[in-house]
């Protein structure tokens, strides 16, 4: 029961820092992007 929870609780983990890291991504593509628009 607490090894389910505890997994639940790192998948979610997980998930956030993905989506975050994803985010970062996008916003770095969008700065380059934006920097080599002539």
């Amino acid at each position: 029961m607490v090894f389910k929870s505890l997994c639940k609780q790192i998948q979610g983990a997980l998930l956030i820092r993905s989506e975050n890291l994803f985010t970062h991504l996008s916003d770095g593509a969008a700065l380059i992007r934006s920097t080599f628009s002539f």
